[in-house]
């Protein structure tokens, strides 16, 4: 699996930052299901699946490191990230971001890149831990509730990252809503969009095929 690329970059970070707006946090939900017959990864219509437009390298700005503390944590989330980047088998190139911009849209990630996002400082709440692919602004969000409990459970962690990467890269979950609002519900170990801790063959060969 390739290593993304890392680039650093400087943002102004007195830049003014806004709430998600009701129009990203409505895409945040996902759709209700459909025939068994679509798939429900990207491109597909099945169970939250989307159609993102990005072009490869995948741009990923990462504005969770640098709120992360100096030292043995800030290299922790920074393997678990590329790790986890790697697992989906596509080029992306990592920028790190202190700061993301504000548009005239409101507060968008930049079209055509995936924005990580601590939602602790972005969103002044914790226990948020979500991706999307946003079509107002062609481009996808991954919101993550970093704690002292990331560096404690390390593969649960990684395989945290890798399935909200996976949301926003188009894929919904390979089950239904209301397959998992059932009694028996019994989640996927087979792939990282059900409870994985793995990408599995399967989903990379679903973006390979999407992407090429």
């Amino acid at each position: 699996m390739s290593e993304p690329t890392i680039q650093n970059a400087s943002m102004s970070s007195d830049r003014t930052k806004t709430l998600l707006t009701g129009a990203i946090i409505a895409t945040l939900t996902l759709a209700s299901p459909v025939s068994a017959e679509t798939t429900w990864g990207p491109g597909g219509t099945a169970n939250g699946a989307t159609s993102p437009t990005y072009t490869l390298p995948i741009t990923v700005l990462d504005s969770i490191r640098v709120t992360v503390p100096a030292g043995e944590q800030r290299r922790t989330w920074t393997r678990l990230r590329n790790e986890a980047l790697a697992e989906w088998g596509i080029p992306f190139t990592v920028i790190n971001s202190p700061d993301l911009p504000v548009t005239d849209e409101g507060w968008y990630p930049p079209t055509g890149s995936i924005s990580l996002v601590r939602s602790q400082v972005y969103l002044g709440t914790a226990n948020t831990v979500q991706g999307t692919w946003i079509s107002d602004s062609a481009s996808g969000i991954v919101l993550l509730s970093v704690d002292s409990n990331w560096f404690k459970w390390q593969g649960l962690w990684r395989s945290y990252i890798a399935h909200e990467v996976g949301h926003a890269l188009g894929f919904g979950h390979p089950y239904s809503d209301e397959q998992l609002l059932s009694a028996d519900f019994n989640c996927s170990t087979k792939y990282v969009m059900g409870c994985a801790y793995h990408v599995s063959d399967e989903e990379r060969v679903l973006v390979r095929g999407y992407y090429a």
